[in-house]
């Protein structure tokens, strides 16, 4: 409630006159300062671009020099034939995940990491893939990696690798290619795969008897040696229990002579006599 005194003061009576112009003047200097800040936001972007647009034109940003970190030395001359080409180009106009897509294409190269050192330098990192299995099969052998991939290897590194014969199977597989993306035996080689690195990590003592692994048509079969044993496991599900179970069947029962033990099933093991080698397996072996 406004007092009666207040209502007839001079003061008050030209505040109330004036609050239209007051209300009029508030609002065009809010639309200087909005023109103001835009102008500002216009000028930096437009500063930047042409910033942008000199870098591009400078020659003291060209790539001249590049640094593999970790790069194992079978792979560096291939990795300078995907950097080379680039050299000279501006490093801010320089598609880095495109090269490191061409990196990557490289079969040995699992992954590969690269980023820019101004002013005129990049890093290259390099993860290699490494031989993990040989596979024999009826079109030739191949060395494949933890993921499946077929890559090249020395003679020394093949001598090295535990072999997963499949004979009877064919595969024919390019470097680079992802074998285990097989529609009929990609499955299979990846729980041989599986097994392989199950053994590597297991303190399980059959393991330094693994001579080498099979793929047929029942799945994975481990060969063993001393004694001569063939352990059917099928695929790469409950390992643990499988292991276990051949493991406490050697303990209570040991076969007089070669088995193969059939360890598909959770609640019982299948033993049956090793069939007769043939003249042909036995060369093979």
């Amino acid at each position: 409630m406004v007092s009666p005194a207040r209502g007839k003061s001079p003061q008050f009576l030209r505040r109330v006159k004036n609050r239209p112009a007051l209300r009029r003047r508030n609002r065009l200097h809010a639309m200087i300062r909005a023109v103001v800040v835009v102008g500002i936001i216009a000028a930096l972007a437009y500063g930047g671009y042409f910033a942008y647009q000199q870098a591009l034109a400078t020659p003291r940003l060209a790539l001249q020099r590049v640094v593999l970190h970790q790069v194992p030395t079978p792979l560096i001359e291939q990795v300078r034939e995907k950097v080379t080409p680039h050299y000279g180009q501006n490093l801010l106009a320089l598609d880095l995940e495109e090269l490191q897509t061409a990196v990557e294409d490289i079969p040995e190269v699992r992954s590969a990491s690269i980023r820019r050192t101004l002013p005129d330098g990049l890093v290259v990192r390099v993860e290699s893939r490494q031989p993990k299995a040989l596979l024999q099969t009826a079109d030739g052998p191949y060395v494949i990696d933890r993921d499946g991939v077929v890559i090249s290897a020395s003679e020394a590194d093949m001598r090295q690798l535990t072999i997963v014969r499949m004979e009877d199977l064919g595969l024919y597989a390019r470097p680079g290619q992802t074998v285990v993306q097989t529609i009929e035996i990609g499955p299979k080689i990846a729980d041989a795969i599986t097994v392989l690195e199950w053994f590597e990590q297991s303190p399980s003592g059959l393991a330094p008897r693994v001579n080498h692994l099979r793929i047929d048509t029942e799945g994975v079969v481990v060969i063993l040696t001393q004694p001569e044993l063939e352990i059917l496991l099928g695929d790469a599900q409950s390992l643990a229990e499988k292991i276990e179970g051949v493991e406490a069947l050697l303990v209570s029962d040991r076969p007089a002579g070669p088995v193969v033990v059939d360890a598909r099933y959770r609640d019982m093991l299948l033993v049956r006599d090793l069939p007769a080698k043939s003249e042909s397996n036995e060369e093979r072996e």
